[in-house]
């Protein structure tokens, strides 16, 4: 037997079995004897337990053995090693483990943080989206601007919360030169911000400040929004966005919309695409809108696509469909259904699907499978409930984690299959049910515009100058 206090893993011997002397002595004992102790047990196994997460908490510095253990349990279900405390430890487990942890911990370490004394209007609301802080500014939920989430569109508030994002992604640029980030956590977390800037509504012809990578350097590029798509009709409800941006020193950009707050864009028509029937989560739209993003993308190549949540499966389905997509970054999105799943090849596109810990949408659907779609899990510095983990970014946050994980080993999770089924059963009643008041609201909303602009046409009228 090999004493696990004194494990090192740089330095494993061939084989043979680690294990505590206590824990070993009650092991050998009769199972009669472990089955009247078992509260015995129970503790020994627990300190076993503990004292093999420490060394890996020792070998991989993460800090933090709480931490540690949750990244662990993600590692062992990510890689199929089927070894709990309660069970024997080799040599071969042991080395499982550590060739795991050696392919599949990325990074873990503090998040991408930007200078405090930057001073836009939205600064903590967006601080509190990206984690670096926790409770969120009182100045978000005055009445004021309840309103202009929840029910009446405020074309200033959309402006203000754009020009924060621009000041984050300036900030963390600025930040990186002094503390050299690790590239695939800074690239998360500024496509992470390019995919939330269609959510403060742009307008065709505004510019937008946008980090973008030239070899290992990151540099300010500028971007007009050159052109906005329309992804449902608008008789249905106000038209369902997207972006196409171009610059001169840098890639042209498609960011999708993700389901909107309810004053926003879009807002009724993201709620349906998330369950229409007999489709995967984005695809209505994506088919409305794919003929004039095609005419778009004519002439263009080396497309960078972004979204989150639905703005991610859009996102999944623009890789499918154009060939001038050459990297995608998917956050927190909806898989599509087996039907609509593609397996890419050498010449696929580079897509980078994010997932974070709790997040049950990017828990749903299948993602595409091919040597060029690597998927992240993200872990944030706490586990957090079900809608903060799908609204907030833990690239920002105090401690993050990012572990690989494979399109294949998540499209065979059980949780997936059973989660894409309740949806294709649930979306047909929800669509159904929601639709015929969505279209007597819909018809009413028309009608007041209607009246409204003929009485505004009348005054008008009425108040032009008479001419001599």
């Amino acid at each position: 037997m090999n004493a696990l206090d004194s494990l090192n893993f740089s330095s494993l011997p061939e084989s043979g079995v680690w294990n505590t002397t206590e824990r070993a002595e009650y092991q050998e004992k009769s199972r009669f004897h472990r089955f009247t102790h078992f509260r015995e047990g129970r503790q020994l196994h627990k300190a076993f337990y503990q004292t093999l997460i420490g060394k890996l908490d020792e070998v991989y510095q993460i800090g933090d053995v709480q931490r540690t253990d949750r990244i662990f349990r993600k590692i062992c279900t990510n890689q199929g090693i089927g070894w709990s405390k309660s069970k024997t430890l080799t040599t071969e487990t042991l080395q499982k483990i550590k060739t795991a942890f050696d392919k599949t911990l990325l990074y873990n370490g503090k998040g991408v943080q930007c200078r405090e004394e930057y001073p836009p209007a939205l600064r903590d609301a967006c601080h509190y989206l990206f984690c670096m802080h926790d409770e969120v500014p009182e100045e978000l939920v005055n009445g004021s601007n309840v309103r202009k989430i929840l029910w009446r569109p405020d074309s200033a508030f959309s402006t203000a919360f754009r020009n924060e994002l621009e000041g984050v992604m300036k900030s963390a640029l600025e930040a990186r030169q002094e503390a050299q980030y690790d590239s695939t956590l800074f690239a998360a977390f500024i496509h992470n911000i390019v995919g939330l800037l269609p959510f403060s509504y742009p307008q065709e012809g505004e510019t937008i400040q946008i980090p973008v990578q030239k070899g290992e350097n990151w540099e300010m590029a500028t971007y007009t929004v050159d052109k906005k798509f329309a992804l449902s009709p608008s008789w249905f409800s106000s038209p369902l966005p997207a972006y196409g941006l171009t610059s001169e020193n840098g890639p042209p950009m498609l960011i999708f919309l993700g389901t909107t707050y309810p004053a926003g864009e879009g807002f009724a028509a993201t709620l349906f695409s998330d369950f229409t029937p007999g489709l995967s989560v984005g695809h209505a739209p994506f088919l409305y809108g794919k003929e004039e993003i095609a005419e778009w993308l004519g002439g263009k190549e080396n497309v960078s696509v972004s979204g989150i949540s639905l703005g991610g499966a859009l996102s999944l389905h623009a890789a499918r469909y154009f060939p001038q997509v050459s990297e995608v970054y998917a956050f927190n999105p909806a898989g599509h259904y087996p039907w609509n799943g593609q397996k890419f090849g050498g010449k696929g596109p580079n897509i980078h699907i994010y997932s974070q810990k709790n997040d049950l949408v990017s828990t749903m659907g299948f993602f595409p499978e091919g040597e060029n779609v690597e998927v992240y899990r993200v872990l944030g510095t706490e586990d957090e409930p079900f809608f903060k983990a799908h609204a907030r970014s833990y690239f920002g946050a105090d401690q993050v984690s990012l572990l690989k994980s494979s399109p294949e080993f998540e499209n065979s999770r059980i949780e997936r299959r059973i989660l894409t089924g309740l949806h294709m059963i649930g979306s047909s009643i929800v669509f159904l049910l929601v639709l015929p008041f969505h279209l007597i609201f819909r018809l009413i909303q028309l009608i007041e515009g209607a009246i409204s602009s003929c009485f505004c046409s009348e005054q008008d009228s009425e108040v032009l100058p008479q001419t001599t």
